[in-house]
């Protein structure tokens, strides 16, 4: 492990970044907008299953288009 510089610990095989966040559930909300898109893209990269909420259902749903079936609800 190694300090990012940021106080957080950054894990590292083999120099390839472990996914931090495999088998974890992230609620994200506003998931429709430009964050909370970016967000979920990055969750899922690193492992994690999300779940997006917004009250703008045509977002959500382009956002949720974007992502793999499998990691998103």
């Amino acid at each position: 492990t190694e300090d990012d510089g940021r106080g957080m610990r950054r894990l590292e095989c083999d120099g390839l970044e472990m996914r931090k966040l495999e088998g974890k559930a992230c609620l994200i909300t506003g998931g429709g907008g430009s964050l909370g898109a970016a967000a979920a893209h990055l969750f899922v990269a690193h492992g994690a299953n999300v779940m997006l909420v917004d009250r703008d259902e045509e977002a959500l749903q382009r956002v949720a288009a974007g992502l793999p079936t499998d990691r998103v609800e």
